[in-house]
């Protein structure tokens, strides 16, 4: 929802959609009333291996959009992994199309003038990791990424995306498959990368990862928090197992990556 909108009809509160068919639709938020909508005319071959297809990685849109008030630009990814830039007010495409990520992506969030956003489990064929684009030329677009598997796994499923804490850091909490650094496979934690090139900066090891994991009790159902508290900075992460963690957000996990300041008891 975007406040101080320039509209056809004056200056609106607006709130904005996306739709699992390719459609971005704006709605006055006083009235309801369809302001305007744009569709995506995207091709997406329908993929016959892994999730492609069910309701995990469902050809469409799959991202929440993002606004930028100071630009008037709502930024959206289409059904085929390109990042377009519409116009708060009538729809219009103001940036792209650029190529991003493979379809099937999580939430955007926008700082320091970059679009963020993360894959999860192969979905469009893509690995699981943290994705990045610098807006400040549509022609020669800077895009970055931290894979943080060698397959299908460590997705990051939570529904908030990429989540940026004001400590210049990026976190996400990955499901799924086997937690092997050497290797470049960091499931079964929670992550940080730099906001500023997605370096991994830390993680947090779950103890019992292995039984979790094996009992499909991840971390996956749920994004993290990112707090401020007196002078800490705090990150709180839990999701099916329905323990809830409370992290250093500046040194998640500690030197040996497994230590919190506080675990919750099992509240289910």
């Amino acid at each position: 929802m975007v406040s101080n909108v320039s509209a056809l009809r004056g200056v609106r509160s607006v709130v904005y959609v996306a739709g699992i068919a390719g459609t971005v639709f704006a709605l006055d938020a006083q009235t309801g009333e369809e302001m305007w909508s744009h569709t995506f005319r995207s091709v997406v071959l329908p993929g016959k291996g892994g999730y492609q297809g069910t309701f995990l990685c469902p050809d469409g849109i799959t991202v929440t959009p993002v606004a930028d008030s100071s630009t008037g630009i709502l930024y959206v990814i289409a059904p085929d992994g390109a990042l377009y830039g519409l116009d708060l007010g009538g729809g219009k495409v103001r940036y792209g199309p650029v190529q991003f990520v493979a379809p099937n992506c999580r939430s955007l969030n926008l700082a320091d003038g970059a679009i963020h956003t993360v894959l999860t489990q192969g979905c469009g064929g893509g690995i699981s990791g943290f994705y990045w684009v610098d807006l400040r030329d549509s022609h020669r677009p800077l895009i970055r990424q931290m894979l943080l598997s060698n397959t299908d796994t460590a997705g990051i499923w939570g529904r908030g995306g990429p989540i940026i804490g004001r400590n210049g850091r990026v976190y996400g909490s990955t499901v799924d498959g086997k937690f092997d650094p050497i290797a470049g496979d960091y499931s079964n934690t929670v992550v940080a990368v730099s906001l500023r090139d997605l370096s991994l900066v830390a993680y947090y090891l779950l103890p019992n990862w292995s039984f979790l994991n094996s009992r499909d009790l991840d971390l996956g159902a749920a994004s993290p928090v990112w707090f401020g508290w007196k002078n800490r900075n705090l990150l709180t992460s839990g999701a099916k197992e329905g323990v809830v963690y409370l992290l250093d957000a500046d040194a998640l996990g500690g030197k040996d990556h497994q230590t919190t300041l506080f675990t919750s008891p099992q509240a289910g």
